[in-house]
């Protein structure tokens, strides 16, 4: 019994005691869902257009993101189309995003993916009954960060390049809606299983 009790006695003494890395987080479940507001700036035309969005996502093990996106603009671009009446820009768009992140830390790179479908629309200021449409095609890469507050909350950042397929809207080109830009997002978890 001594025997055996200096036995555990010399193993618990040369155990190596490992602390938790503070930078570390606890695994979550296998898929979370959550819920997005986000705020994105993009190139357009010869300066930027801000959009305000909604996303609902899923996310696979802290790895794989998939969601869908509603977005619509919030700037008041102006033209005259044809003269003399003036007509405003809108665009809202419907999209799917998927990302891959990297590490198991607070603070976690990742590079994505995105496609959406752009309702583009010029329309009278006025009185005039002259609305212009054009249903547009674009794709995008990211890169960036999220940084996992806690188990619910999560504020993620992506640096955005847009690429856009044929535009047939009057006044613009396909060159107006590529470039760079920026989208920041609050992640609310709300279900995990």
């Amino acid at each position: 019994m001594f025997l055996l009790s200096n036995c555990f006695f010399l193993q618990a003494q040369n155990a190596v005691q490992v602390e938790e890395d503070s930078m570390q987080i606890a695994p979550m479940k296998n898929i979370s869902i959550y819920i997005s507001p986000s705020l994105g700036v993009n190139q357009f035309v010869e300066t930027g257009a801000s959009f305000m969005g909604i996303h609902l996502g899923m996310v696979y093990r802290d790895i794989v993101d998939v969601n869908i996106f509603y977005s619509r603009i919030l700037d008041s671009f102006k033209k005259q189309i044809i003269f003399p009446a003036s007509h405003q820009y809108n665009q809202s768009n419907v999209g799917l995003e998927v990302q891959y992140s990297f590490l198991n830390k607070r603070i976690r790179p990742h590079v994505g993916v995105g496609f959406q479908y752009a309702e583009a629309s010029w329309e009278p200021v006025n009185d005039s009954n002259d609305t212009f449409l054009d249903y547009i095609i674009m794709y995008n890469a990211f890169l960036g960060a999220n940084w996992m507050i806690d188990k619910i909350f999560t504020l993620q950042v992506n640096a955005v390049y847009n690429f856009t397929q044929k535009v047939d809207i009057v006044g613009l080109s396909s060159n107006d809606f590529e470039g760079f830009g920026a989208e920041f997002l609050l992640k609310v978890r709300f279900l995990s299983f």
